[in-house]
């Protein structure tokens, strides 16, 4: 019994120990969980925060970059402003200058003129001595006779001398007038220049005080501590200075001394100086044709006297005399008369000429401040796209800091995720944070030019005046490298004319284009002229010598054109080099009017010296095709297909090759064209 109940106590015993154990075992595995419980939300909320560091960070990041963006682009805005500026600046700079030709020209002009009407006077002076030695000499009898007729020579000798000097001061007259066209014609397209430039250096100064607003816009949207003090501080003064520049802008015709177009007054001042001299050119006829009546009217005396035996007064051949050597006298008469009446309009034209250069004095004196004017407002343009730099540049400084930033709260907020949940985050798990966008990148002239267009072709003339119509969308010019006149060669005369033929008898005018084809689709030929010619193919006399489209070329103006092309708008070292050493023709297109382009814009180029003229007109059709079809990127110089380039140089077809192998050897001997075996590759 004592053995039973020893066995059963310690039965209970170890029941106990096991009851206690397991509920050790359960409370320790209890606060083992509440532990690990703690744990865990003390991680998440790690994270949650480190998460909420890097959203903020973002946002700060993407602010930054706002900012940045809108300092550039202000900054940009500035350099516009300033660029436009500074082509006011060159043409108050070349107008002035223009002044000051004209007033050369004038003064020259005028010079030349008295000279010639100096020299004619001479002349007739000179005629009317060799009349009374030959007067005299007919007089003489014995010994007399020898005398008088070395003396008779000389005065015939001195007569010929002053009229071989008479046409050299009228000749140098002509030329005078002409140059005196020219200045005045370089005034009137540097002024319409200016006077087109001051509304767009409104709307470029307009353009960055906009800029300049959104930049200050930006940073007052950003939080307080996104930027630097810098930032904050320069922007306010871009903006300040981006207000004071379109101010000075909207007041800068104000400030400009002379600011008026004067093309339609050079225009007016172009017609009044005779072309060619003309009122000396009539003087000096009038002049030749007094003498010649004088001279007739000393021969009619002379038979009149050697016949006075042989009819006696009364008689009827005497009257029959008498007559004639009255119908002279009153012939020479009314020569001299006619001479007179000739000088007085010379001296006119000279007086014309005196007023054109005086009033032009006047105008430069008045303009000469201009180009200091403007100096100012380019410096302060410039200043202004500086300050707009230094802000670009302190912006992304701190786009860069918000950036690091962010990357540093990104991998914290990275390491909180890993610490809470044990594993790295995914993507979906991220939240969506502000993108950082791409550079904007600078604007450039291919840009901000409109892109090619074309579909069909029209041609006009442009003078210096009217200049060409706005709106296309490109403009081809028709340019010759050398100027027209007797020195030039007659097989690069016949050259310009035929590209004028092929032109002008291949394309519409502006004016027959249909009015369904809108401008901007249209490629213009444009022609320098002296005159707005539009009489079309209609007037080219094809069948003659004459090419009345090449009377109206103007020389000076396609000259200047290749001048401003050459002047920066032509970067192409191979388009420069040809257009410096051949006489062409050229053509030559680009996206706008050439005093718009700017520099480095896409254009085509084909010097045609390199063919034979009769070869242009399928050369022309070729070059439209291709603008049509494959517009240049950049600056390119065409090439006629391989097919065309076989028949215009003349390959296979020995009549043909012959015909221009000695065309293009008369080039080579002249000096202005290419090796023949260049030609006849």
């Amino acid at each position: 019994m004592k053995r039973t109940h020893c066995s059963g106590v310690l039965a209970g015993i170890i029941s106990g120990m096991l009851v206690w154990f397991a509920l050790a075992a359960n409370a320790a595995q209890a606060e083992e969980k509440r532990v690990e419980s703690g744990s865990t939300l003390a991680e998440t909320a790690l994270y949650e925060r480190a998460l909420k560091r890097e959203e903020e960070q973002a946002a700060l990041r993407a602010a930054a970059w706002q900012v940045q963006n809108h300092a550039r682009d202000a900054r940009a805005a500035a350099a516009r402003h300033r660029d436009k500026l500074k082509a006011l600046q060159d043409a108050a700079q070349a107008r002035s200058e223009a002044f000051s030709r004209v007033s050369k020209a004038a003064l020259q002009a005028e010079q030349a003129k008295r000279a010639a009407v100096a020299a004619v006077a001479d002349y007739t002076q000179a005629a009317e001595k060799a009349l009374q030695a030959a007067a005299a000499f007919a007089e003489a009898r014995g010994t007399q006779r020898g005398p008088r007729a070395q003396a008779a020579d000389a005065a015939a000798a001195r007569k010929v001398q002053a009229l071989q000097q008479a046409q050299a001061a009228r000749e140098a007259a002509v030329w005078a007038s002409d140059s005196l066209r020219s200045a005045l014609s370089s005034v009137g397209y540097h002024s319409a220049q200016l006077s087109a430039g001051l509304p767009q250096a409104r709307a470029t100064a307009d353009a960055f005080a906009a800029k300049g607003g959104e930049l200050v816009d930006a940073i007052n949207k950003a939080r307080p501590n996104t930027l630097s003090r810098e930032v904050m501080s320069d922007s306010a003064q871009v903006a300040e200075r981006a207000v004071q520049l379109r101010d000075e802008a909207g007041a800068l015709t104000g400030r400009l001394k002379l600011v008026r177009d004067l093309s339609g007054e050079m225009k007016l001042a172009q017609e009044q100086e005779p072309a060619h001299a003309a009122a000396l050119q009539g003087y000096y006829e009038a002049a030749l044709n007094a003498v010649i009546e004088a001279d007739a009217h000393s021969y009619a005396a002379a038979v009149s006297l050697a016949s006075l035996k042989r009819c006696q007064r009364g008689s009827a051949c005497r009257m029959q005399l008498d007559e004639e050597l009255a119908a002279a006298a009153k012939l020479r008469l009314a020569a001299r008369d006619e001479a007179a009446a000739r000088l007085r309009s010379a001296m006119a034209s000279i007086d014309a000429t005196v007023y054109i250069g005086r009033r032009i004095d006047e105008y430069a004196e008045v303009a000469e401040a201009d180009p200091r004017t403007l100096d100012a407002a380019v410096a302060s343009a410039a200043a202004g796209e500086a300050l707009a730099e230094k802000v670009r540049v302190a912006a992304f400084s701190d786009y860069q800091r918000a950036a690091e930033a962010y990357e540093q709260a990104k991998r914290a907020a990275d390491a909180a995720y890993l610490a809470a949940y044990g594993q790295p985050r995914r993507g979906e798990e991220v939240k969506t944070m502000a993108a950082e966008p791409a550079p904007r990148p600078e604007p450039t002239a291919s840009m901000m030019s409109p892109r090619w267009q074309v579909e069909a072709h029209a041609w006009e003339f442009f003078t210096a005046s009217a200049h060409e119509a706005k709106g296309y969308g490109a403009y081809t010019y028709v340019l010759f490298g050398r100027r027209l006149g007797s020195k030039l060669a007659p097989q690069v005369q016949r050259s310009y004319a035929a590209l004028l033929d092929a032109v002008i008898g291949s394309t519409p005018h502006r004016t027959e284009v249909s009015p369904n084809i809108p401008h901007a689709k249209l490629n213009l030929f444009c022609i320098p002229g002296k005159t707005e010619w539009d009489e079309g193919l209609a007037a080219l006399d094809e069948g003659g010598d004459k090419f009345p489209a090449l009377d109206n070329y103007a020389s000076s103006l396609a000259l200047a054109t290749l001048s401003t092309a050459g002047s920066g708008a032509v970067r192409s070292s191979e388009i420069l080099g040809v257009i410096q050493d051949s006489p062409g023709p050229f053509l030559l297109t680009t996206m706008q009017p050439m005093q718009l382009v700017q520099s480095g814009s896409p254009m085509l180029f084909v010097d045609l010296s390199r063919f034979p003229p009769e070869t242009y007109a399928d050369l022309v059709t070729a070059y439209k095709r291709a603008l049509v079809e494959r517009p240049p990127p950049g600056q390119q110089t065409w090439q006629p297909p391989a097919f065309q380039w076989v028949a215009a140089t003349g390959t296979g077809v020995a009549g043909h090759l012959l015909k221009v192998k000695n065309a293009v050897s008369g080039w080579f001997s002249f000096g202005e064209g290419k090796p023949v075996k260049t030609a006849l590759r």
